[in-house]
């Protein structure tokens, strides 16, 4: 089973759209893909809103992804961003009308309530290491947070 998990980062200068996709195997997953899609300035929102909901569809059609979890601001953010959360809007449409069968959206409290682990926050600061994967100290926090999503996922 594939599973995807998304994160957004709306930073002002290079905004992107972060993402994992694994293969789920019983007691196993394979990272298959880590990446991120550079949202382009020279888009108005409208604009730029499609062109995420466009690749992201394309991302879940090549491969045949039926699970998702997407990493949402936390209700405690000092300052939320409205274009992170209208982004998070399209990426939950687009769950909705596509493929995929099963989908959350995810604050740290759900990722360990279905991961069954205590503290996430561990392992999505590198203190430890995430399901054994070698070097998880080097990928970015966002990608982290994608990648426990996307598994997280799995057991929707």
């Amino acid at each position: 089973m594939y599973s995807i998990g998304i994160r957004i980062s709306p930073s002002t200068r290079s905004p992107k759209v972060y993402y994992a996709v694994i293969n789920d195997q019983e007691d196993e997953f394979e990272i298959i893909r880590c990446s991120f899609l550079n949202i382009p300035l020279s888009l108005e929102i409208p604009e730029q809103l499609a062109f995420i909901r466009t690749n992201l569809l394309a991302i879940i059609l090549q491969y045949n992804i039926t699970h998702a979890g997407l990493r949402i601001t936390e209700t405690v953010a000092r300052t939320p961003s409205v274009y992170r959360m209208n982004i998070e809007g399209v990426v939950q449409e687009l769950f909705a009308n596509s493929t995929i069968e099963k989908y959350s959206v995810m604050k740290i409290v759900q990722m360990s309530r279905l991961l069954e682990t205590g503290d996430i926050k561990k392992y999505l600061e590198a203190a430890e290491s995430f399901a054994g994967i070698e070097k998880w100290e080097e990928y970015k926090l966002e990608e982290r947070e994608c990648l426990v999503v996307a598994c997280a996922a799995t057991v929707l």
